[in-house]
Protein backbone atom coordinates (compact mmCIF):
# COMPACT_ATOMS: atom_id res chain seq x y z
CA UNK A 1 0.00 0.00 0.00
CA UNK A 2 1.42 3.49 -0.27
CA UNK A 3 2.55 5.66 1.91
CA UNK A 4 0.26 8.92 2.40
CA UNK A 5 1.83 11.74 1.16
CA UNK A 6 0.98 14.14 4.17
CA UNK A 7 0.61 13.06 8.08
CA UNK A 8 -2.72 13.29 9.80
CA UNK A 9 -1.71 16.18 11.72
CA UNK A 10 -1.42 17.86 8.23
CA UNK A 11 -4.74 16.47 7.01
CA UNK A 12 -7.17 17.80 9.91
CA UNK A 13 -4.78 20.94 9.45
CA UNK A 14 -4.98 21.49 5.74
CA UNK A 15 -8.91 20.61 6.20
CA UNK A 16 -9.13 22.96 9.26
CA UNK A 17 -7.75 25.64 7.45
CA UNK A 18 -10.25 25.34 4.25
CA UNK A 19 -12.88 25.24 6.82
CA UNK A 20 -11.66 28.16 7.99
CA UNK A 21 -11.58 30.03 4.71
CA UNK A 22 -8.57 29.58 3.66
CA UNK A 23 -7.47 29.45 -0.26
CA UNK A 24 -7.64 25.97 -2.01
CA UNK A 25 -4.32 27.15 -3.91
CA UNK A 26 -2.57 28.10 -0.98
CA UNK A 27 -3.16 25.64 1.36
CA UNK A 28 -2.53 22.81 -1.63
CA UNK A 29 0.79 25.18 -2.01
CA UNK A 30 1.59 25.15 1.20
CA UNK A 31 1.42 21.15 2.03
CA UNK A 32 2.97 20.37 -1.57
CA UNK A 33 -0.75 18.72 -2.98
CA UNK A 34 -2.74 18.77 -5.76
CA UNK A 35 -6.45 20.31 -5.53
CA UNK A 36 -7.86 16.70 -6.55
CA UNK A 37 -5.96 15.46 -3.32
CA UNK A 38 -7.41 18.19 -1.04
CA UNK A 39 -10.80 17.16 -2.27
CA UNK A 40 -10.38 13.84 -1.60
CA UNK A 41 -8.88 14.36 1.60
CA UNK A 42 -11.79 16.64 2.29
CA UNK A 43 -14.42 13.64 1.16
CA UNK A 44 -12.99 11.14 3.16
CA UNK A 45 -11.82 12.92 6.43
CA UNK A 46 -13.95 16.16 6.71
CA UNK A 47 -15.07 16.75 10.43
CA UNK A 48 -12.21 14.27 12.14
CA UNK A 49 -9.50 14.76 14.20
CA UNK A 50 -6.06 13.56 13.77
CA UNK A 51 -6.35 10.60 16.03
CA UNK A 52 -9.43 9.33 14.31
CA UNK A 53 -7.68 9.80 10.77
CA UNK A 54 -5.03 7.88 11.64
CA UNK A 55 -7.17 5.10 13.12
CA UNK A 56 -8.92 4.83 9.53
CA UNK A 57 -5.38 4.46 7.92
CA UNK A 58 -4.80 1.66 9.95
CA UNK A 59 -7.70 -0.19 9.18
CA UNK A 60 -7.63 0.74 5.27
CA UNK A 61 -3.66 -0.94 5.58
CA UNK A 62 -5.22 -3.81 7.83
CA UNK A 63 -7.74 -4.43 5.06
CA UNK A 64 -5.28 -4.37 2.07
CA UNK A 65 -2.74 -6.90 3.92
CA UNK A 66 -6.19 -9.03 4.94
CA UNK A 67 -7.25 -9.01 1.49
CA UNK A 68 -3.60 -9.95 -0.04
CA UNK A 69 -3.62 -12.76 2.50
CA UNK A 70 -7.05 -14.32 1.43
CA UNK A 71 -5.89 -14.06 -2.05
CA UNK A 72 -2.61 -16.18 -0.91
CA UNK A 73 -4.72 -18.65 0.66
CA UNK A 74 -7.06 -18.98 -2.24
CA UNK A 75 -4.15 -19.67 -4.30
CA UNK A 76 -3.05 -22.43 -1.84
CA UNK A 77 -6.13 -24.09 -2.24
CA UNK A 78 -6.64 -24.03 -5.62
CA UNK A 79 -2.74 -25.97 -6.09
CA UNK A 80 -4.14 -28.61 -2.73
CA UNK A 81 -7.21 -29.15 -4.21
CA UNK A 82 -5.56 -29.80 -7.61
CA UNK A 83 -3.16 -32.21 -5.59
CA UNK A 84 -5.51 -34.35 -4.14
CA UNK A 85 -7.57 -34.55 -7.45
CA UNK A 86 -4.55 -36.23 -8.76
CA UNK A 87 -4.03 -37.90 -6.36
CA UNK A 88 -7.59 -39.61 -6.15
CA UNK A 89 -7.45 -39.86 -9.90
CA UNK A 90 -4.03 -42.16 -9.54
CA UNK A 91 -5.76 -44.15 -6.72
CA UNK A 92 -8.64 -45.01 -8.92
CA UNK A 93 -6.14 -46.31 -11.88
CA UNK A 94 -4.10 -48.00 -9.43
CA UNK A 95 -7.18 -49.43 -7.67
CA UNK A 96 -8.66 -50.62 -10.80
CA UNK A 97 -5.18 -52.32 -12.29
CA UNK A 98 -4.91 -53.91 -9.18
CA UNK A 99 -8.59 -55.29 -9.54
CA UNK A 100 -8.03 -56.04 -12.53
CA UNK A 101 -4.55 -57.85 -11.85
CA UNK A 102 -6.24 -59.86 -9.48
CA UNK A 103 -9.16 -60.90 -11.40
CA UNK A 104 -6.81 -61.90 -14.21
CA UNK A 105 -4.45 -63.89 -12.02
CA UNK A 106 -6.78 -65.42 -9.52
CA UNK A 107 -6.81 -68.93 -8.81
CA UNK A 108 -9.51 -70.78 -10.06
Amino acid sequence: MKKPSMTDADVVSALAQWDAGGRVHSICDRFGISVATLYNLRKRFSGMDAAYVKRIRELEAEKFRLAKLASVMKEETKILEEIYDSHLLNDVKTRSCTQLSAETFAPQ
